[in-house]
């Protein structure tokens, strides 16, 4: 399954400790070029702020002592956004992300990475909503293809695995064991019959 590209972005939320300021609310261009606007307390950000770095990220939102902690919002100059709950820095807690192609995710994260509850839906189509861990499908969940096709069942590493059903948009299915994304052991394939279709024909019509 597709995953949004790392953004190496770490590196944003070091804070020149070197400077002294002592304003309640303040607008500086700092040392490095970046600029601050906000509350500030005892030489850090401390309450609401927006700071904005010369690459373009900027980061509108809770601070505590010089660490983004709390609710903000993160924008890339590429055009992707995260706006949820912070954690030392890293996106971690519940939180959007909306990738520069649309790929959206909504759920939970723990540093940085997709970890827990989340739907991810793609831009070509396609949707997925259960579990992650370490920013992979992991646990249990259900991935919708744009073409009407779903699985429901397990997953471990972004792969189907374990027990899980594939079902067709023409009806189609097969319940089984898988195991790197394909089936594995004893399954059971129920295609649809012809008998069905007639049947389900001639009731659409009535």
């Amino acid at each position: 399954m597709k995953q949004r590209q790392k953004c190496n972005y770490g590196q944003h939320f070091r804070f020149p400790s070197r400077l002294m300021y002592f304003t309640k609310l303040v607008e500086k261009i700092l040392s490095n070029g970046d600029f601050y606007t906000g509350q500030w307390l005892n030489s850090f950000p401390n309450g609401q702020g927006k700071y904005l770095w010369t690459d373009g990220c900027m980061y509108v939102g809770e601070w505590q002592k010089g660490n983004i902690i709390g609710k903000g919002r993160f924008s890339w100059p590429s055009g992707a956004t995260y706006e949820g709950d912070f954690k030392n820095g890293f996106m971690d807690g519940k939180g959007t992300y909306i990738g520069s192609n649309g790929d959206t995710y909504k759920g939970f994260w723990v540093m940085d990475m997709r970890n827990g509850q989340g739907t991810q839906s793609y831009c070509n189509g396609d949707f997925y909503d259960g579990e992650w861990k370490k920013g992979l499908q992991n646990g249990h969940g259900r991935y919708q293809w744009k073409n009407g096709n779903n699985y429901i069942g397990q997953w471990m590493n972004g792969l189907c695995n374990g027990n899980g059903t594939l079902m067709w948009q023409n009806g189609n299915r097969y319940d089984g064991c898988w195991e790197d994304g394909f089936p594995k052991g004893n399954g059971k394939w129920k295609p649809i019959s012809n008998v069905f279709k007639n049947k389900q024909a001639k009731a659409l019509k009535i």
